[in-house]
């Protein structure tokens, strides 16, 4: 891999943060025209958050890894971020991954966890993005759930996920 593959991660730049954050934003848009609303316990700011988050984490992902980011302007739901992964981001710092129990249900393909720290350093360049692991979402359907008002939750800890090299050399990638 040539991208920007390096120990701590990609930092995007504030031009590439406003690029994805733009994708994003447009899923959000898309979604509230064709009616598709938030769900329960979810109101269309968090929403709209989730998307540009994800947007980004996917940018990320795609410029660490020197793969081509296709953002789905059109319609992103039920299609996958890269091949058959999914790629889904946290700012927790732990790493660990705290996901809906229905989506889960619906996902057995291999996730993409990637974890995102807002980097601040005395030049603010940017947001720093790193890689942490992959896992199949259906592997953690046997997990205690964590109530919510948006529904029951599964943990994906940080700990129980595979290194991403493994999945981009595996069949689960394509």
């Amino acid at each position: 891999m040539h991208g920007r593959n390096q120990v701590n991660g990609s930092l995007l730049t504030w031009d590439e943060v406003e690029y994805a954050s733009i994708v994003g934003m447009k899923r959000q848009v898309d979604n509230l025209r064709d009616g598709r609303w938030p769900g329960p316990g979810r109101d269309v700011g968090q929403q709209l958050s989730s998307h540009m988050t994800g947007a980004i984490a996917e940018y990320a992902f795609a410029l660490e890894h020197d793969l081509c980011w296709r953002p789905l302007l059109e319609n992103p739901c039920g299609t996958s971020d890269f091949g058959n992964v999914e790629i889904k981001s946290t700012w927790r710092p732990d790493g660990n991954l705290i996901w809906p129990e229905a989506q889960l249900q619906k996902l057995h393909k291999p996730i993409v966890v990637i974890l995102c720290l807002l980097s601040v350093d005395g030049e603010g360049r940017g947001i720093q993005m790193q890689t942490v692991g992959w896992a199949k979402g259906s592997d953690f359907l046997a997990r205690d759930t964590i109530p919510n008002k948006a529904g029951p939750f599964r943990l994906i800890p940080r700990e129980e996920l595979k290194p991403v090299g493994d999945l981009l050399l595996s069949s689960a990638w394509g």
